[in-house]
């Protein structure tokens, strides 16, 4: 008789081989799209590939409606087969996917009805407006398939099979590639890159369905399986998350908007030089995050039923953490320029009542409101240090490297006269390293239904955003920006941290031992490889590509052996070796 998992119990082993094959399937995809663009532009021509960027720009509003969805699906199908209620899984997914279908069709009927005042505000041509139609409402269309049938993907996800998602998403990503350039090579145009989207979306909705029918033999979808209790959930959970997708989603363009208004379109260009490559690294360490919503609603957590007692103690702590985040916000005006910010006796007359207060209100905030001061802890605070632990190394080992070597590789890639972009790119790779580190920490509150972690997380780094970015703007040009936002996300960072300690009752000394020590075997090799470009200059771009290969072999050659010697633990090492593809597979005991 073979043995199965029990409910509410994580599999390291699974979580690890869910995040890696996240964070595999991205680096392939990028790097596919990195090499096909030459080619594509050798086929269309520009204006046509910016009209095919101009549909995603607009179907990207399409998407926000299905973010929170998507994330429902996740949680709840994990939750409704760790309680043995399969049949429930069903009434979410029968459910959604009729409600997905209603909203793709207004979408569509809105988008039809607005496609000449689309097509005059991007100022298409007039000879390109038919194409322009067809491949507007074509993507739409595919995309709308994708929304509505997409349930069956995250219902898999859900099962904590995302290594599986990832394998079918890199198949029919790569065979899309295939695909463009098959109809490119046959006059097909920039519909070609239309009819692999297609080939793509097919492949992959097919691959899922099947799959999710696999693992769940009675999965099936009808009208008379609708549930308001259960699209009760996918809107009213669905739309916290939505929020929280919003809100993070201005945070991502906040950075560009100032420096464009504030700076100049020039300098906005130097920091997308700089911003590039951390921006990649970030997508790629993100790709990890996935299997961490699932795992954390497999376990058994609270309901969280609300109440008026209960939101009227949430906006209470809201406003506490927003009245914390603007006083921490005020203290570095007494260290700005005094050309630029104000007279040291107003700007200490400011700094020394927000120190106060801000003494006062960490003083105040409790780790949880009305009453509910931790998260049930066991499984789900082991869960909670292991994925900080690994997501850190993660977030070191990649990050750490590109601030290293970001001199040469700026030259490489765009030449020296970009060297300018070296210092937002530094900036930039130390902010997204402790930012990335939040994610699987809000994934794990999203997963037990505590999102009003998150919230506070991401007003601490919205009101510190709108303050030192634009302060720093002000004071130190592109560089001071940058560096507003490293230290946005750093200082938000730190305070979610402070918070989700006290809520699984992890200690200062075990959360710096378990998850901030292995980050420093590759922060040592990282500054040996700064040192190194430091004392042997590249400026020519045939060299600095030289330059970059050779720090980067040493790099992985000397941190892989030295991480297996020093930084993991034995179980650790069973697990990585559990994702040995080739290995001997033990019979299980009957």
């Amino acid at each position: 008789m073979m043995k199965t998992a029990t409910p509410n119990t994580i599999l390291p082993s699974k979580l690890a081989a869910n995040a890696m094959a996240g964070m595999a399937a991205t680096a392939i995809y990028l790097v596919s799209r990195l090499l096909l663009t030459p080619l594509v532009l050798s086929y269309i021509t520009l204006a046509e590939f910016g009209l095919w960027s101009m549909c995603f720009i607009i179907l990207s509003c399409a998407s926000m409606g299905a973010f929170g969805v998507n994330t429902t699906y996740i949680r709840d199908t994990a939750r409704f087969h760790a309680q043995g209620r399969d049949a429930e899984v069903n009434r979410l997914l029968s459910t959604g996917v009729f409600a997905m279908l209603v909203f793709c069709i207004l979408f569509g009927l809105g988008l039809f009805c607005s496609l000449p005042a689309i097509l005059d505000g991007f100022h298409v041509a007039a000879q390109m407006q038919t194409t322009a139609g067809v491949m507007i409402l074509g993507t739409a269309a595919v995309f709308g398939l994708d929304l509505t049938l997409g349930g069956f993907r995250s219902i898999v996800e859900g099962l904590q099979e995302i290594a599986l998602v990832k394998k079918i998403y890199t198949a029919a990503a790569l065979t899309e590639m295939v695909a463009i350039v098959f109809f490119l090579s046959q006059g097909a145009g920039v519909r070609g890159l239309l009819y692999a989207y297609i080939v793509r979306v097919s492949l992959e909705t097919g691959a899922c369905m099947l799959a999710a029918r696999r693992l769940l033999p009675a999965l099936r979808v009808s009208p008379r399986l609708i549930s308001r209790d259960h699209a009760r959930r996918l809107f009213i959970f669905g739309g916290k998350v939505q929020a929280l997708g919003g809100i993070a989603i201005f945070l991502s363009a906040l950075d560009r908007m100032v420096i464009s208004a504030m700076i100049g379109l020039s300098a906005a260009g130097l920091f997308e030089v700089g911003r590039k490559f951390p921006f990649t690294a970030k997508s790629v360490s993100a790709a990890a995050f996935g299997p961490f919503l699932p795992a954390a609603a497999n376990l058994k957590s609270p309901p969280d039923n609300g109440g008026s007692g209960l939101w009227t103690a949430r906006l209470k702590a809201y406003l506490q953490v927003a009245l914390l985040a603007l006083c921490i916000a005020l203290m570095p005006i007494a260290w700005m320029p005094t050309g630029v910010g104000l007279p040291p006796v107003v700007s200490w007359a400011l700094v020394l009542p927000a120190g106060v207060g801000a003494f006062l209100l960490i003083r105040r905030l409790g780790p949880d409101v009305n009453g509910r001061k931790q998260v049930p802890v066991g499984p789900l605070r082991r869960l909670y240090l292991d994925g900080l632990r690994h997501i850190n190394l993660i977030n070191t080992i990649l990050f750490a490297f590109l601030a290293a070597v970001a001199e040469p590789l700026i030259t490489a890639w765009v030449g020296s006269e970009y060297a300018t972009a070296t210092g937002v790119m530094r900036l930039l790779a130390a902010g997204y390293m402790i930012q990335q580190s939040t994610g699987p920490v809000s994934l794990i509150f999203r997963g037990i239904d505590r999102c009003g972690r998150e919230m506070e997380y991401l007003l601490v780094q919205l009101i510190l955003a709108l303050a030192w970015i634009p302060a720093g703007a002000m004071a130190y040009g592109l560089t001071g920006a940058a560096a507003g936002i490293a230290a946005g996300n750093g200082t938000a960072a730190i305070f979610l941290f402070w918070r989700s300690n006290r809520s699984f009752q992890v200690g200062l000394r075990d959360f710096a031992t378990h998850t901030l020590k292995p980050t420093l075997l590759p922060l040592i090799l990282a500054a040996v490889v700064y040192t190194l470009t430091r004392l042997w200059p590249c400026p020519q771009r045939a060299a600095a590509v030289v330059q970059i290969v050779v720090l980067g072999l040493g790099y992985i050659g000397l941190l892989l052996p030295l991480t297996w010697k020093l930084v993991l633990t034995a179980d650790e090492k069973k697990h990585v070796l559990a994702l040995n593809p080739f290995r001997r597979k033990e019979r299980q005991p009957c």
